[in-house]
């Protein structure tokens, strides 16, 4: 059964108590489209906004009021993928224009937030980080840039670098960002190839991104005001030319024409 089904339980358990101020008549209408509309084989991003589209602004609100409802119910004993379904299902709600509550954000990245309870390290950093994200890309990027930064300096998981790289594009701009990404811009050992488009660790090549990459695209978006990091990222390029490395390794020539939009 398709992921999406993780979605349509979450809604359907909590049906009686997650209407907020909506009615039920219109919640459970949201709710059955919507279950409809999950038995869909495609699960990208671009084909759950089409999915939401469905459904009118009321019936929006009162999915998204249940969905930040159950997250801030969950625990460990919830799957992480559980949770990741439905962060991407706010995402679809924030690109189709929906008000996501930054309030309901904060208290997700609380560090004792019950949605971290039982999970074991690695999962709760990238859980975290993927929540980190989410809001940034909903409006939230001034309230978390404390966190953004927080990441970046201390954050050795690549995937929790990579999300906070990409963060830091979506709130306003801080010297203390550039500061905490000059010990990057030259690589990372163990980077890895994610995708920050979804929670799900299998995804398609479109979307295919790294921590090193996702810094890089960082500092190219601070402009001239990286002018601090011209050496590490002269050295970078320096490196890069001398492997002389041509396809089927595009993520380093993306890497070099994000370098380039840096300027002078």
């Amino acid at each position: 059964m398709p992921r999406r089904s993780a979605i349509c339980k979450s809604l359907w358990a909590f049906t009686p108590i997650g209407c907020g101020t909506r009615s039920k008549e219109t919640f459970g209408s949201a709710v059955e489209r919507f279950r409809e509309l999950s038995e869909q084989k495609d699960r990208s991003p671009s084909a759950l906004r089409r999915q939401i589209e469905n459904l009118n602004p009321d019936q929006r609100k009162a999915v998204t009021e249940v969905v930040f409802l159950r997250l801030s119910e969950m625990t460990g004993e919830n799957s992480d993928d559980e949770a990741g379904a439905l962060l991407e299902l706010l995402r679809a709600m924030d690109s189709v224009g929906t008000t996501l509550p930054s309030t309901a954000f904060m208290e997700l990245l609380s560090a004792r937030s019950r949605i971290y309870q039982g999970r074991p390290k690695p999962e709760i950093l990238r859980l975290r980080s993927f929540i980190l994200l989410t809001a940034a890309m909903s409006g939230c990027g001034s309230e978390i840039i404390g966190l953004v930064i927080e990441n970046l300096s201390n954050g050795v998981m690549p995937y929790v670098l990579a999300c906070a790289a990409r963060a830091a594009r979506f709130g306003p701009k801080h010297e203390l960002v550039l500061k905490a990404l000059e010990p990057h811009v030259l690589g990372l050992h163990d980077d890895v190839i994610v995708s920050l488009d979804r929670y799900q660790q299998q995804f398609p090549a479109a979307e295919r991104t790294s921590a090193h990459l996702e810094i890089l695209r960082t500092v190219g978006h601070y402009g001239p005001e990286a002018f601090q990091l011209r050496i590490p990222l002269q050295s970078c390029i320096d490196r890069l030319q001398s492997l002389r490395i041509t396809p089927p390794l595009p993520l380093l020539k993306v890497a070099l024409e994000s370098l380039s939009e840096i300027g002078p």
